[in-house]
């Protein structure tokens, strides 16, 4: 699986023939619904504001009420028409975020890496070793079977997170095309100055699955330089020596926060635009 290319397709590389029956929706549903509702919404306006000239101007309606009511028009119809098109405009931002991480990423992607060896450099160091993994082979195996245990976790956790990276991409596609098809309707609410914060709400929560994949690239790179291990294998032999130990746990406490990080990346998205 290729991280970068799973977490920068748009909505026609994942599937074209759904966003193709999404847009014919929006086409010929609910864009003609959302429009119904921004005609709705703006009589709502105008009984607003004569009541507003009533009861504070004398029932005299000024030209700037009329302007501000043809400035919420002009806004939800604009809103509601170019629904599709902002959509992806907020898309394709989050995409190109996604795309310039990745170009300095050097190598942060790459979760799984076997852990870097020292060993002594000099002769007596090293008969000095072999000498006490022989005086005391079951603290020598132990130790390597902790090694080949840092080595499985690292896969497995590999393993976990490009499935669970496989799910992410597939729910959030899944969200957004709903959000897509249905987007006109709330997307009137700004032909109303009380009832704007619903569309508001939800660009915000299409601008957080926009930039997810960016969120995701960042959690991988983090945990990948984390996660960097260097085993000392001097001491091999040593009950005393607990190096290899705090290592061992420290990597497996790693690889779960990264799996529980990686799962609420969209949270994190969310928490960026206050959704």
């Amino acid at each position: 699986m290729d991280l970068v290319e799973a977490l920068t397709q748009n909505m026609g590389d994942f599937s074209q023939s759904t966003l193709n029956w999404v847009n014919n929706i929006v086409a010929k549903s609910t864009r003609e619904v959302g429009l119904y509702l921004v005609g709705i919404l703006l009589i709502l306006e105008i009984a607003k504001m004569f009541e507003k000239a009533n009861s504070s101007n004398a029932g005299i309606v000024t030209l700037k009420m009329f302007q501000g009511l043809s400035f919420r028009a002009a806004l939800g119809g604009i809103m509601v028409t170019f629904s599709s098109v902002m959509l992806n405009f907020i898309l394709s931002i989050g995409i190109g975020m996604a795309n310039l991480i990745s170009r300095n990423a050097r190598g942060a992607f790459d979760v799984f890496t076997l852990p870097s060896v020292e060993v002594p450099t000099d002769t007596l160091s090293i008969l000095g070793e072999l000498i006490g993994a022989l005086l005391n082979p079951t603290e020598a195996l132990r130790r390597g079977i902790m090694v080949l245990l840092l080595v499985v976790i690292g896969a497995l956790v590999t393993l976990a997170a490009y499935v669970m990276v496989w799910v992410i991409v597939m729910l959030r596609f899944f969200q957004l095309y709903v959000m897509l098809a249905l987007m006109p309707v709330p997307m009137a609410s700004f032909a109303s100055e009380e009832h704007d914060n619903i569309g508001k709400g939800y660009l915000k929560r299409i601008l957080a699955y926009a930039f997810q994949p960016a969120v995701i690239m960042v959690v991988f790179g983090v945990y990948h330089f984390l996660s960097n291990i260097v085993l000392d294998l001097t001491g091999l032999g040593n009950p005393i020596n607990l190096d290899m130990e705090v290592q061992f746990f420290q990597n497996l406490i790693l690889a779960i926060v990264f799996i529980i990080v990686l799962w609420q990346t969209h949270k994190k998205s969310s928490e960026m635009f206050g959704v």
